[in-house]
């Protein structure tokens, strides 16, 4: 497990995206300010160096090194597979239930905080999660839940495909 985290670790960093550790299934430390890691995200060292053994979340808001900002999609009810990827598409994973993805995407504007896509039920179907915010990743195992996250698909030449 050790060597396919380190090697999920770097494949996040590779595509522009800042893994972060967490604690007790992947929840942040009451203390945490994503809006500051955002603006000073740690360096790919201290990356690296960090102890993810509660569970590792993605960092969203962050600027993306070619240009552009990350923003965390978070799918609570969705179809049973995910369409082609669009442009901008970094990584994606399975959620902890059917229908439940999580997507990353660079895009140009920097979205300040959350917005929740609401269906006519009036039931929540999706969390656009942006500056000031992260979104629980594999392999964190959230309390209660009955299944982790799963890696599904990563983008293949972040270079030209801009946000």
């Amino acid at each position: 497990m050790v060597s396919s985290l380190n090697s999920h670790i770097k494949s996040l960093v590779n595509v522009g995206l800042t893994p972060l550790p967490r604690w007790g299934g992947g929840n942040a430390l009451p203390s945490t300010n994503h809006r500051a890691l955002a603006d000073n995200p740690p360096t790919p060292r201290e990356v690296a160096c960090a102890d993810y053994s509660g569970g590792l979340a993605i960092l969203t808001g962050t600027a993306h090194p070619m240009g552009g900002y990350v923003l965390g999609i978070d799918i609570d009810k969705g179809p049973q597979t995910l369409p082609g990827l669009r442009q901008g598409f970094l990584y994606s994973e399975t959620g902890t239930a059917a229908g439940k993805f999580h997507l990353f995407i660079r895009v140009t504007d920097r979205l300040d905080g959350q917005v929740n896509l609401v269906g006519p039920s009036g039931q929540l179907v999706a969390e656009l999660k942006g500056y000031g915010h992260a979104l629980r990743s594999w392999p964190s195992m959230p309390p209660g839940k009955p299944k982790g996250y799963a890696p599904l698909a990563w983008a293949t030449n972040v270079e030209a495909d801009t946000p």
